[in-house]
């Protein structure tokens, strides 16, 4: 180290007797100017100084110049400045190479190449040796995946194997939700094996939606709250409805029997790309009984369900099941609607009404002057409304009305009235009619009356018994409208053509 003192101290003489802003002679002319272009240059020289080496290796790379003049030169790296050859300087942590330092020589020099990386990884096939490749970009897909088959041959993960496989699927960049979904099987064995591969990785592939809002049937007010997981693969969407079904004692959910309805009424329709039609994903419906999501009461004998309560005696569970699992995934009734909301809900024109208008208007008529009936001084409410529910039922009677779905001929009577009052039927029943504790079925009542002037389709959302042989709701239940939803999923992650849902089977 003599000589590097020496030189150091001939550079501060130097740099002192050089004048205040003088120029420092071009870059490499002092080192070959004194020596010439032909020798070598010693360590042991004491007229070879510091910023003679960093002449040389602007023109022969610090590469070379280091090997020259190694016992004079400092390395800085990721060892933190240990001379080569030498020991850490104080302060300074050993590096230790080990498998998380992938990309590193063992001598700490230069980085070994990636692609050498996984010549290696191949040919060991090791959790150890996949894991020592630094950068799994310099991989093709087809290498990633088999890499990725390759750590599935040792699970579950540890700590390291499961960063290494992140690492890999982190690796396909913008493409991985497209990579994941098409190699969905492969993705789900990973987590399986303790990779904890972030759903949030999947971007639009995958997700849970709570959708819903309010709705207004047979006069009566209700709230539908959907709420669903799904995760696009590379042949289906797969949307996946959690029930925690809550039995009331001494009851046996049959669970089972529930669900096969559910999936054999709905698992009828394929996203189809109507600009290929090669491109499919079926609309594949998975109830699972498990917390988290929707919760049902469940009792015994039949009564009238709802989306919240079931019970084991339904007559119609294998219609009734289905159309509570419509609500869960968010799709409003479509029955006893009013006409806008029936438009709105089914897209399509409300069905049609009898053509004896004026018998209709005369009806009409009737029913006005019976619901309309005046509120009497210190009379009760409920009095006044029980006066007019008896007027009501009169005129129903003896025109021979039923209760709840309506018909061509009280389609017309509605027409009619809005005809000659400007208002709803339906919702001229609701105003006038509002209220009677002391009748034990008022609401039922009053459902059945609003019903029958109002409309009902004949889907699994309506009243399916209602459907009639040869229309498209006879054969099928489910319609198109039902499951649109399903194909905009896939539409917005695979985000070309045209997706629409077709019925397969």
């Amino acid at each position: 180290m003599d000589g590097v003192q020496r030189a150091h101290d001939r550079v501060a003489e130097t740099a002192r007797a050089r004048p205040a802003g003088a120029a420092r002679a071009p870059l490499g002319f002092s080192a070959l100017a004194r020596r010439g272009a032909r020798r070598r240059p010693s360590a042991n020289d004491p007229d070879f100084g510091p910023d003679d080496v960093r002449d040389l290796q602007s023109l022969a790379g610090n590469r070379a110049v280091a090997e020259l003049h190694q016992p004079s030169v400092q390395r800085d790296g990721p060892d933190g400045g240990v001379p080569a050859g030498g020991t850490p300087t104080a302060g300074a942590p050993a590096s230790t190479p080990g498998p998380t330092d992938a990309g590193t020589s063992p001598s700490g020099g230069v980085p070994e190449d990636p692609h050498e990386q996984l010549r290696r990884a191949f040919s060991e096939r090791t959790p150890a040796a996949v894991g020592a490749v630094s950068d799994f970009g310099v991989a093709t897909d087809a290498e990633r995946l088999t890499l990725i088959t390759i750590m599935l041959e040792t699970v579950p993960f540890e700590a390291g194997a499961a960063g290494t496989v992140r690492r890999i699927w982190q690796a396909f960049g913008d493409r991985l939700p497209r990579v994941a979904s098409d190699r969905s099987e492969l993705w789900e064995r990973c987590n399986v094996a303790g990779a904890q591969l972030p759903e949030a990785w999947l971007g639009a592939g995958a997700g849970h939606a709570a959708v819903g809002g309010g709705e207004e049937v047979g006069g009566w007010q209700y709230v539908v709250a959907g709420a669903f997981d799904y995760q696009i693969t590379g042949d289906a969407i797969n949307v996946t409805v959690k029930i925690a079904f809550v039995p009331d004692a001494g009851v046996t959910v049959p669970v089972s029997q529930w669900f096969g309805y559910v999936t054999s009424t709905w698992n009828h329709y394929t996203a189809v790309n109507q600009t290929d039609r090669t491109q499919k994903r079926r609309i594949e419906f998975k109830p699972v009984q498990a917390a988290g999501m929707h919760s049902v009461t469940v009792h015994a004998g039949g009564g009238r369900a709802n989306a919240g309560e079931y019970y084991v005696g339904d007559s119609r569970a294998a219609s009734t099941i289905p159309h509570e699992f419509g609500h869960l995934v968010g799709l409003e009734d479509e029955y006893e609607r009013n006409a806008a909301d029936y438009k709105r809900v089914t897209g399509e024109e409300p069905p049609a009404a009898a053509t004896d208008t004026l018998t209709a208007a005369v009806t009409a008529g009737e029913i006005r002057a019976a619901i309309m009936q005046p509120e009497h001084l210190l009379e009760f409410h409920t009095t006044a409304v029980e006066r007019r529910m008896g007027a009501l039922n009169r005129v129903l009677y003896a025109n021979h009305f039923p209760s709840y779905y309506s018909t061509p001929e009280t389609r017309a009577v509605a027409a009619a009235y809005k005809t000659a009052y400007g208002s709803e039927l339906s919702a001229d029943i609701v105003a006038q009619v509002d209220q009677d504790d002391e009748v034990s079925n008022f609401r039922d009542w009053r459902e059945g009356v609003v019903g029958i002037f109002e409309y009902t389709n004949t889907s699994i959302m309506g009243n399916s018994d209602l459907a009639v042989a040869g229309t498209p709701e006879h054969e099928h239940p489910v319609q198109p409208r039902h499951v649109r939803r399903f194909a905009e999923l896939v539409e917005g992650f695979l985000a070309h053509g045209a997706w629409k849902p077709e019925a397969d089977h």
